[in-house]
Order: C-alpha cells, then structure tokens, then sequence
C-alpha cells in the first residue's frame, strides 16, 4: 500500500510540473525541480520459501552410506536400496563410487565401508558386488563362457529366469516358485553343523545379489528334475568383468 501511494504522488508531482511548463532544453520547470528517484527498497525475504527449499537431511545419504535399514526414513542408503527402489537420490555420488568396490581394496577390511573386500568376506556374507572379478585373480573366465548353443537359449526370452534368492550353496529360488539345483555343484545343508555350509550360502548371496536375471540350460545328459522336484540346470549369468558375456555360475563355483 505504501509503495502504490508513492507512485501516485509521483505522477501527480510529474503532472504539476507539465502544466507549469518546462524549459526544452533543459527539462527545468523554472519553479524548482522535481527529481523522481527509483524505489530501491528491497521487498522482505521470504522466510517461508527458504525453508521450504533447504534440503531435508532425512533425504540424503550424507553421514549414512551403508547404515541399516531404517523403516522411519523416507529413503535408505545401503547395499540393498537398489534392490528394493528406496535409495536416496544421492546415494550414487556420496556412497557408491567408494563404498561398494573392490577397486584397490582386495585383501582389506575397512569397518567404515559397506562391503568388503578381504578373504573373509564370503564367510560373514559382506563382500563387494564385484569381489570376485577384482579380487580371484586366479580366476580365468575364458573357460566359462558359454558356447553357441548355450548362447542360442540365453539370447531368448525363454532361456531366462528371475532369481528371488539364494537358498543354499548349491540351490536358487526363482521368483516363480521354481526351485533351481546347480548341476556338477554339491555344498553342505543348512541342516547339518558343517561350517562350510553358511560359506557355501555366503559365497551364493554375494553372486546373486546382482546377477537376479540368469539364464538356465539343461544338460541333455541329466534329467529334468532330481527326486525332490527341483529343475536341473547350469546356470549363465551376465559377468561384467569379460563385456556382460554369458558365464556358467556353476563352474565358477566349482572353481573357487
């Protein structure tokens, strides 16, 4: 209001100096000039939209790459948040590229990190996504990639299945309620007290924790199912470490 009364002032002050005429080279009015100054005042902040645009710590991974699952945050930022869709938008920057790669860490355990990269990190079920390509170096995946045949069923909707997780050492569930025996691979159960048995379930989990889409292939020399209706396959994954080819996850595990 107060600013809308000095415009009108100033026009009504304006048009006073018009009826007494003014000078056409000068612009004087001859009867006192009047000099009409711009409004610099600046208008309040507003102290509402600031606040509204601050960001929400709840929202961002800063101080919290790899905490535990927490239901009473809005988004999350561990290893599993990709999985399940609820990472925080800068979990990538703040918490990927350092906490969840083997990259010049193979052999240590660093207690700050989310993963690991040390020998016993399959035992506890901690190893990095990508441990076993950047840490067995003693692994050659030349010999498990998969053959022309075996490329002809993965190159096809068909061949490929979901997997929902890790049952055992040796078996997966898919998402479709299949269960899934590796051929040629033969762990402890979980029934038994072996100590082998959770590593064979640890090493499983770190592998199929990314790979959740796989390619099964039967073995036209074994049957279909063994006696407890499980389907019996060699399983192909997608591995980053030879340009995304098809390798044989159960010859891989029998090789470690």
């Amino acid at each position: 209001m107060n600013r809308l009364l000095r415009v009108l002032w100033l026009l009504l002050c304006v048009g006073c100096a018009d009826l007494n005429g003014s000078d056409p080279q000068t612009g004087s009015t001859g009867q006192g000039d009047i000099v009409i100054v711009a409004d610099t005042t600046a208008p309040a902040p507003d102290t509402q939209a600031a606040v509204d645009t601050a960001p929400d710590p709840a929202k961002s991974c800063a101080g919290k790459c790899g905490a535990k699952y927490d239901p009473s945050l809005p988004c999350q930022c561990n290893d599993q948040c990709g999985k399940f869709g609820n990472c925080c938008q800068d979990f990538g920057p703040l918490c990927a590229p350092e906490t969840f790669t083997c990259e010049g860490r193979c052999g240590v355990y660093d207690k700050n990190a989310s993963c690991q990269c040390n020998d016993d990190c399959p035992r506890y079920g901690q190893c990095c996504p990508d441990y076993l390509a950047t840490c067995h170096t003693g692994f050659n995946f030349d010999y498990n990639l998969a053959d022309a045949d075996e490329f002809k069923i993965c190159d096809k909707p068909s061949g490929l299945a979901n997997i929902e997780y890790a049952k055992d050492g040796d078996t997966i569930e898919l998402i479709d309620g299949s269960i899934v025996r590796l051929l040629l691979v033969n762990t402890p159960e979980l029934t038994t007290q072996d100590c082998y048995a959770i590593d064979a379930l640890n090493w499983m989990k770190t592998i199929v924790k990314t790979h959740k889409t796989v390619c099964l292939v039967p073995d036209p020399s074994q049957p279909n199912k063994d006696q407890y209706g499980r389907l019996l396959r060699y399983v192909y994954y997608k591995e980053p470490a030879v340009d995304g080819q098809w390798v044989n996850l159960n010859l891989r595990l029998v090789r470690l």
